[in-house]
């Protein structure tokens, strides 16, 4: 599994090798696709072209115009990525409303985006390059719009209808299975299994401050991605311990080391 570090230099070398991507695709300008977008090489509200995939967004012989397509993400022909350079393509944790893509398939590079990014990959043959924000499949369901927000002892549910984190915390995990977001610390502590299965501790929480690692509930097919993708966040011992058993969708908390 790759560091966010490790990402950015491998997307330094891929748009050293690439000659760029852009131009705009007739053939796709119309109609409405299997997916339910307007256009199946733009997202719902224009910011993000995709390029490649089934329908051939953006081919090679259309790339060039930086004010279009001028880097595609994906290296791989047949499976879509995004036309972006590469100091736009995301990084990080997923936030409230967002999802993740797998921009570039070759290398199984993740980044977090809006969720009407979601249908435009599953409309060109890319549906397995999406997960929601706790790493479940992709299945088009939209994300849930709770009308009430439970209050609990030592964590806080966040997003959608629920109000934001206080500072140096982030609001993450909507998704079909969760309908809330839950506030985590900003410090992430991933790559827990990847690691536990080499026979080494991971790092990033402190014992000594009473932290636990937080991993979320994800479906059979999305745990390992949950587990290994770099996506744990430092909580509160105590905080992590109640939300496995009252945080909708639930969570694992792994004790620091």
């Amino acid at each position: 599994m790759y560091s966010y570090s490790d990402r950015a230099w491998a997307l330094f070398v891929f748009a050293w090798l690439s000659s760029g991507c852009a131009g705009t695709n007739d053939q796709n300008d119309a109609g409405v696709s299997d997916g339910g977008v307007v256009d199946v090489c733009v997202s719902e509200d224009g910011d993000y072209l995709l390029c490649q995939g089934s329908h051939d967004c953006f081919p090679p012989d259309e790339r060039g115009d930086k004010k279009a397509c001028g880097f595609c993400s994906s290296f791989d022909p047949s499976r879509p990525g995004l036309c972006s350079p590469p100091a736009g393509i995301a990084s990080g944790p997923a936030t409230d409303g967002q999802i993740y893509v797998e921009y570039e398939p070759m290398t199984g590079l993740w980044g977090p985006y809006p969720y009407e990014v979601g249908p435009l990959f599953a409309a060109n043959g890319g549906a397995e390059q999406v997960r929601f924000a706790d790493w479940s499949e992709w299945t088009g369901e939209p994300l849930p719009q709770p009308n009430t927000c439970p209050s609990f002892a030592s964590f806080r549910v966040c997003g959608g209808n629920c109000g934001a984190c206080k500072v140096g915390e982030i609001c993450t995990g909507r998704s079909p299975s969760h309908p809330y977001s839950i506030c985590v610390s900003t410090q992430t502590c991933g790559y827990v299994q990847a690691l536990a299965d080499a026979g080494n501790p991971w790092f990033g929480c402190d014992a000594d401050a009473g932290e636990s690692c937080l991993t979320f509930q994800s479906s059979d097919g999305g745990q390992a991605l949950a587990d290994k993708n770099g996506n744990g966040f430092c909580v509160d011992s105590t905080a992590c311990e109640e939300a496995t058993t009252n945080y909708p969708g639930g969570v694992f908390c792994h004790a620091a080391p």
